[in-house]
């Protein structure tokens, strides 16, 4: 099939796609996948008509979650567990779904997928299963965020144990789309300076 899939989980503004756009690995022919549970679904399927959104918070099983807001950072730090850094935080109810399991029933191996993971937490127990069903294995480059503070991970226990299970070959995992975008322009201002400095020599 040989499909090129971007999977953005915690798609918000959409912010991640713009940004993968300047990435090397882009090209036009990616499909393209969202999912926020608490994004206006109409308004943004108008912004975005190219991609498939769906509002439902990424997880373990179908069903409904507790679910946690703030206008803390504008409301891209909500999520499934409770942010102590957050004031004026509500709980609401939101319809998730098992995205191991919609992996597994919606790609293969001859996919290309690329899948960006910023889920406020969420990532301790989807990450898991999805090792544990096999379908990490569906993934080539994975941009995953942690959020230790937010799951009492302060020394980056849990983190570094499900890295571990991570690490096989062929899986690029990188923090964020951003940071990397970031790296690469460090690089390539290290680069030009080494340049410049070699030519006054």
């Amino acid at each position: 099939m040989n499909r090129k899939i971007f999977i953005d989980c915690g798609f918000f503004l959409g912010n991640a796609i713009k940004d993968f756009k300047s990435t090397t690995e882009y090209s036009p022919d990616f499909i393209y996948y969202g999912f926020d549970p608490i994004m206006n679904l109409e308004e943004t399927k108008k912004k975005w008509p190219n991609v498939t959104l769906d509002n439902k918070a990424i997880w373990i099983n179908d069903g409904e979650i507790d679910f946690y807001t703030s206008n803390r950072h504008g409301g891209r730090a909500n999520g499934a567990y409770h942010n102590k850094r957050a004031s004026r935080e509500k709980i609401m109810k939101v319809k998730c779904f098992d995205f191991s399991t919609w992996l597994k029933n919606n790609f293969d191996d001859n996919d290309y997928i690329i899948l960006k993971m910023d889920i406020e937490g969420g990532e301790y127990e989807v990450v898991p299963k999805m090792i544990k069903d096999a379908t990490i294995d569906l993934i080539d480059l994975f941009y995953l965020e942690w959020h230790g503070s937010r799951m009492r991970d302060a020394n980056n226990e849990k983190c570094i144990k499900i890295m571990g299970e991570l690490k096989r070959d062929g899986l690029i995992i990188r923090k964020s789309i951003e940071r990397h975008l970031l790296s690469l322009r460090r690089q390539a201002a290290r680069q030009k300076a080494k340049e410049a400095k070699e030519v006054k020599t």
